[in-house]
């Protein structure tokens, strides 16, 4: 994304970049309602299509933030179940320690 506008632009790529620099994954958005709901596109290992939606909803203590993972797996049947089950609880954990974080920042 190049400028702030390209955020919620549908077809915008957006490259998420760990702390050393490094590219993670590369995200197409897919929906986006600028300060309530953005969706990314993108696949990884055994996954064939993961959509991430984070949407925001004022509420009366604040902003909740509600985030939605829809996965669509490679016809592995059981054997391929197993991976994708164990890297959505591995990335959960990494998930809410990041949003941790981010609220963290957000209340100082």
């Amino acid at each position: 994304m190049h400028t702030p506008e390209d955020k919620y632009r549908v077809g915008a790529i957006a490259h998420f970049i760990d702390k050393h620099g490094k590219l993670m994954m590369t995200m197409t958005i897919t929906d986006g309602l600028e300060n309530e709901k953005i969706t990314y596109r993108t696949s990884y290992l055994l996954v064939h299509r993961i959509d991430l939606t984070y949407v925001l909803k004022l509420v009366e203590k604040g902003t909740r933030l509600t985030y939605v993972i829809k996965y669509e797996m490679i016809g592995w049947g059981i054997l391929g179940k197993i991976p994708v089950k164990l890297m959505i609880m591995a990335s959960g954990k990494e998930i809410e320690r990041s949003l941790e974080n981010l609220k963290s920042i957000l209340e100082k």
